[in-house]
């Protein structure tokens, strides 16, 4: 208990600007830029490099939460793109540290639950040093170290980092699988695996099975001459595997459906580029990081492609000199020295372990991701060096560290750029190093001495019988000076427009777009920027996801070739088309309109209705609506066909015209039935929603004079169904995008479900993997070797 409020103690000193302050742990504050939702004086640009928490992770949380204050689980996100699924790509909506978000949604309750994998992370790194047997004091410097290493500060601007943060955890059941080689510590190792892979990123939970995978071939090669007890680790550790698989098994068969039907952008060549990038910048960047951490604050602004990442190295030089202690006093036992060496080979990739990042899986995460492979192993070699300082060799161990840790700053002298000639790759590391010690913050290089000297003057001064109290004296020497070197990193500029009312253009979408009907479309992307119109209750017709469904890429690849799929799904410049007329797009908002490639002026289909200088709003009234009614279609064959014919229909441009619908076979291989000719009739039809309360449900009231097919506008997926009064009935893709089923003459009731096979199955398989980890855990066998 006092170890655990002492971590929340740390953590809340950590991130107070943002828990209790006016400041944020994640870039929010991008909003006030955007001149959608610019309401009065804009805050600083965050500097970062990624805000995937602000586009992706704030609105698909939001979603969540608002689900479940109503009892419910949503699956399905109405307001992004023309609908897609909301959690499959590590969403993370079962994570218990998202509770406090959950019970009350705000901005400060995020940050709450984010602070709260700080706590965590110490605690479990903490626990994992006294299973290794260290004492007290060493192993709260372990957690506390970990805790506040850059590895986990990075994760900070991320709604899905948290598999981070349980890497200690996993590595405490693979330590007790080791010791103990009993069910139960199968049991506890299977659950903390599948609460990784439920709990966020897809590629760090990969990450922390993979440093499970190491640990365990660590344990192996240190009992390599008693057979029996290899079988016993290995087969136990396929056991928690096999338990943790199926109890993520609603996040991983979610994730497995979205690659079938979706497009990742990693198995393009975009991402090799990005890779080698990220590769190149932790190179450029490792002397600064491990030798003058203080510098890479200041550095933010300049090195906004390389930021937060660039600090993930970072242990404080205090904290650097303990783990060369505690290395050399064989601090790391061959389970922690494998995974060190796996995180070395997938951050930095030296000669000789290159190989690593090849290794299947592997090889799609980012070598920014590892270095909590490298700061987890030396944190725990610290906690061994702060044992090692109560001892009489203590003193002359920390000064050799501290002489090998000065030469490493001569390495500042060979710290080089990294310039492609683009702003997204540029890292100018050692122009900003430059430029940061001339502009005043020369003292910031010197910061390390501020500890470093009181450290050293305690391990010379004080007398031999005084090592316990020398050793937990440089121990919170070196917890004070990484706080003060990393916090500053931890927060930034709050964001003005969450705090107060919607900005007048805002407002003037929510009272004039009904989701029922309409959608929106923003150009360009730099307006509204996609998804995070969903915060404000705005239905978006571009998509933010890392797997976009492969149909919606078509779909936009048809209005604006090629089309970008690599994180943000939009149309580039393109405001007018005939598909965005048959997806609903009612509302076109941009900026400096009269500059654009494709001027809306000269259209009386569509005039501007609202003016909010630089905001433009327009109304596009040849939109259709989101459900309507067709009588004419053709059979194609699948979305090649479909895609194909709707290239030659919308060749000419302008708006949508009346033609038949292009129709194809269901999930389930129905054909399409094809409408009797004849005119259509012309009055006395509707279709519209009635009911869409609950973004997994859909209910539509139709009323046809003759049979035909009513269309929805929204993606179609294989995990809907609908019924007609009742009555199951196939559905069809539709104009390659949309969904539509076939209704007979007559008033109807026609409900969608969304309800995927994925999540039924992996809910299951999760109930069975939970029981049999509680089976286990009240078993009392163990391996006799």
């Amino acid at each position: 208990m006092r170890a655990t409020l002492w971590f929340a103690l740390l953590a809340a000193v950590a991130t107070s600007p943002a828990l209790f302050g006016d400041r944020s742990l994640g870039p929010e504050s991008a909003l006030d830029i955007d001149a959608l939702y610019a309401n009065g004086a804009a805050a600083p640009y965050p500097g970062l490099s990624d805000n995937s928490r602000l586009h992706l992770d704030l609105p698909r949380d939001l979603a969540i939460a608002r689900g479940l204050r109503r009892g419910r689980v949503d699956l399905w996100n109405p307001l992004v793109a023309c609908g897609m699924p909301l959690w499959t790509e590590g969403g993370a909506p079962f994570l218990p540290l998202k509770i406090p978000y959950y019970l009350a949604p705000s901005r400060r309750t995020y940050d709450i639950a984010t602070a709260l994998r700080l706590v965590v992370a110490g605690l479990g790194a903490y626990l994992l040093a006294r299973r290794r047997r260290l004492e007290m004091v060493p192993a709260v410097a372990a957690g506390s170290l970990f805790e506040l290493s850059g590895a986990m500060f990075v994760t900070l601007p991320f709604g899905t980092a948290a598999p981070i943060s349980l890497l200690p955890w996993v590595l405490l059941g693979v330590e007790a699988i080791a010791r103990r080689r009993d069910l139960r510590a199968a049991a506890a190792t299977g659950f903390s695996l599948g609460l990784v892979a439920s709990s966020g990123h897809p590629m760090l939970a990969v990450l922390v099975f993979t440093a499970c995978g190491a640990a365990v071939a660590g344990h192996a090669l240190a009992a390599w001459r008693q057979p029996r007890t290899v079988l016993a680790i290995t087969s136990l550790a396929c056991l928690a595997l096999v338990l943790g698989l199926a109890i993520a098994a609603p996040s991983l068969l979610s994730l497995l459906e979205a690659m079938r039907i979706g497009r990742a952008y990693k198995e393009n060549s975009i991402y090799t580029l990005l890779s080698r990038n990220a590769l190149d910048g932790q190179w450029r960047s490792l002397p600064i990081a491990v030798f003058a951490p203080a510098l890479l604050v200041e550095m933010r602004h300049l090195l906004p492609a390389g930021y937060p990442h660039i600090v993930a190295p970072v242990v404080g030089t205090l904290g650097l000199v303990l783990a060369l202690v505690g290395v050399y006093a064989r601090g790391l036992d061959s389970a922690l020295s494998v995974v060190a060496v796996v995180g070395v080979g997938m951050t930095v990739a030296p000669t000789g372990l290159a190989w690593i990042r090849q290794l299947p899986l592997i090889r799609y995460v980012y070598a920014t991701y590892g270095w909590s492979l490298v700061a987890l192993p030396l944190t725990q070699a610290a906690g061994r060096g702060v044992e090692v300082l109560s001892t009489s060799r203590g003193r002359h161990l920390i000064l050799a560290a501290l002489g090998v840790a000065l030469l490493g700053t001569v390495s500042l002298l060979f710290v080089k750029d990294h310039v492609v000639g683009s702003a997204l790759f540029d890292l100018p590391v050692r122009g900003a190093m430059l430029s940061t010690l001339t502009n005043g913050a020369r003292w910031r290089l010197l910061l390390p001495l501020a500890f470093v000297v009181p450290a050293v003057t305690l391990v010379i001064v004080t007398p031999g019988n005084a090592g316990r109290w020398r050793a937990t004296a440089v121990a919170a020497l070196a917890v004070v000076e990484l706080l003060a070197t990393l916090w500053p990193a931890a927060w930034y500029e709050d964001s003005k427009v969450l705090a107060a009312s919607p900005s007048s253009s805002v407002r003037f979408l929510q009272r004039r777009l009904d989701p029922r009907r309409d959608r929106m479309l923003a150009v360009p992307i730099q307006v509204g920027h996609p998804a995070t119109p969903a915060l404000f209750g705005l239905p978006d017709f571009r998509g933010l996801a890392n797997i976009p469904i492969e149909r919606y890429v078509r779909y936009l690849d048809v209005i604006a070739h090629p089309a970008n799929w690599l994180f943000d799904q939009h149309t580039g410049t393109v405001m007018r088309s005939p598909l965005l007329d048959l997806a609903a797009v009612r509302y076109v908002v941009t900026v400096n309109p009269w500059a654009a490639p494709q001027m809306l002026e000269d259209d009386y289909r569509v005039r501007m209705v609202h003016f909010d200088r630089p905001l433009v709003i327009y109304e596009n009234t040849a939109a259709l609506p989101r459900v309507r009614i067709a009588h004419e279609a053709i059979a194609v064959r699948d979305m090649n066909d479909a895609e194909a014919s709707l290239r030659r229909t919308v060749a000419d441009g302008g708006h949508a015209v009346p033609r038949p619908l292009l129709v194809e076979a269901s999930t389930d291989g129905r054909a399409p039935p094809i409408p009797s000719g004849g005119p259509p009739p012309t009055t006395n039809e509707r279709a519209r929603i009635v009911d869409d309360g609950d973004p997994d449900r859909l209910v539509l009231d139709a009323n046809l004079q003759k049979p035909g097919y009513v269309v929805l506008a929204d993606t179609f997926h294989p995990g809907w169904t609908a019924s007609i009064d009742g009555t199951p009935t196939p559905v069809h893709p539709a104009d390659l995008l949309f969904r539509a089923v076939f209704v007979p003459a007559g008033r109807h009731t026609i409900v969608y479900r969304y309800a995927p096979a994925s999540f039924t199955i992996g809910v299951a398989l999760a109930g069975l993997g939970l029981a049999a980890c509680g089976l286990l855990a009240h078993a009392r066998w163990a391996v006799d070797t």
